[in-house]
């Protein structure tokens, strides 16, 4: 790729990115409006009984996703003749690992909690979402076609309506099993959109190939684990603080958490538009591979370093405008889940190297670890501290899994070393500059 191409092909990715920032920002602004309202309406209890149910969902996201958005717009890039049979076959065995995700859910939180009526209604509800999350495999096309301002049209849309009928809820008094549906319908209304604009935007015929379907579970495999361990771990917390503690308890730390989670659109962003050219570049160019990867991994991090201690000077002032003083402690966790976040976000950045490297396997020793670790802390510190405990957990967790355990094991020691380059102050001017102003954004 000379000079003039690579240009050409970063103004596409900027313009992607900004796309897609620009449907996480908007996505953030309408979430917290609403969410200022619904907390404060549902109170602590009824707003933990809502994210204690979606943890079981949670376990089950990998499973339903089937490790796909790892390795779908590395196939779809390297593949391009073949777009049918690679959407084709992933639409079917989303559908299959949708349905049969569902099912998991209403049997395991049925005999998980008895007779606990309003849980189960809640929970097929939320666990609707493990079916339509299908859009993705979509999204993934439109992102590797640098499309997705056709994707932010669609989110941005939906966002509106589903803030919408949450405004109804609202003033119709309704109960918590509403707000439950609340959370599937945007996922509802993406998917029926996307395969609208899809239809629109391309020509493809979908086909399912035997064939196809094996390649992709063979690619995906260690990812399905992967990611089923990083559930594990990422819902354990919420878990084993409604069984350890109550559901306040658990609405409390979800606020907190859920405040962190929102300001990670940038990084997301960014790295899901990277993606497509990181890959090609490995094909073409070992050394601009490299590159990127180093610039990626220096705006990441001190992107969430930044956003890191900005919550921690002003943490109080946030939890008491969007959630008032019923949510006492949340603050706190706000703080430790943002330092928590510039783990898991390097991390992200890590599977694309994985990806690239043919190393996939290797992400499911590390969570492994990295499992068992939060388990253990989570069952001593959640006793001893509460959701406090549970925030500590998980950001020990993290620090394990994006440094220690990499720098042990000998196959990673290499992406450990191209991580520590990557923060120098130097390399950051070098990847803003590289990145974010090589071209215009629109």
């Amino acid at each position: 790729m000379d000079g003039k191409e690579y240009e050409i092909k970063m103004n596409k990715i900027m313009k992607n990115s900004f796309w897609m920032i620009f449907e996480r920002i908007i996505q953030m602004i309408i979430a917290l409006f609403i969410n200022i309202f619904i907390t404060r309406y549902l109170g602590a209890a009824n707003y933990g009984l809502l994210n204690y149910s979606s943890s079981y969902i949670g376990l089950f996201l990998s499973i339903s996703s089937l490790g796909l958005e790892s390795i779908i717009i590395n196939e779809l890039v390297n593949s391009p003749d073949k777009e049918g049979e690679i959407l084709g076959s992933s639409i079917f065995l989303r559908t299959l690992s949708g349905l049969f995700s569902i099912i998991s859910v209403v049997i395991i939180v049925r005999l998980s909690n008895g007779n606990n009526l309003t849980l189960l209604i809640i929970s097929i509800l939320q666990s609707l979402i493990l079916f339509f999350r299908i859009y993705e495999l979509l999204e993934y096309w439109f992102q590797a076609k640098y499309l997705s301002k056709y994707v932010t049209i669609i989110k941005i849309s939906t966002y509106i309506i589903v803030t919408v009928y949450k405004l109804f809820l609202l003033f119709s008094k309704k109960s918590v099993v509403w707000f439950a549906f609340s959370n599937s319908l945007d996922c509802i209304l993406i998917f029926i959109l996307m395969i609208c604009f899809f239809k629109k935007k391309s020509n493809i015929n979908f086909s399912i190939s035997k064939k196809m379907c094996i390649k992709l579970i063979s690619r995906s495999y260690h990812f399905i684990w992967t990611g089923l361990m990083i559930s594990i771990y990422g819902e354990t917390d919420k878990l084993m603080l409604g069984k350890l503690k109550n559901a306040m308890s658990v609405g409390i730390y979800s606020a907190g958490s859920y405040i962190s989670g929102l300001a990670n659109f940038i990084p997301y962003a960014l790295i899901n538009s990277l993606r497509p050219m990181i890959m090609e570049e490995k094909m073409r160019n070992n050394e601009k591979y490299l590159e990127l990867l180093k610039d990626l991994y220096s705006i990441v991090f001190y992107f969430c370093l930044i956003l890191a201690i900005f919550f921690t000077l002003f943490s109080k002032i946030i939890v008491c405008i969007i959630y008032g003083n019923g949510y006492n402690g949340a603050e706190i966790v706000l703080i430790i889940f943002s330092f928590s976040t510039i783990f898991s976000m390097l991390n992200v950045v890590r599977d694309i190297w994985f990806v690239c490297e043919e190393k996939e396997y290797l992400s499911k020793y590390i969570y492994l670890v990295g499992i068992i670790v939060n388990i253990i802390l989570n069952y001593f510190l959640i006793k001893l501290f509460g959701y406090y405990g549970a925030a500590i957990a998980s950001l020990s967790s993290n620090v394990l899994t994006a440094i220690i355990i990499p720098m042990i094991l000998k196959s990673t020691k290499e992406n450990v070393k191209i991580l520590v380059n990557s923060l120098s102050i130097f390399r950051l001017k070098k990847a803003i500059k590289n990145i974010v102003f090589n071209k215009k954004l629109i």
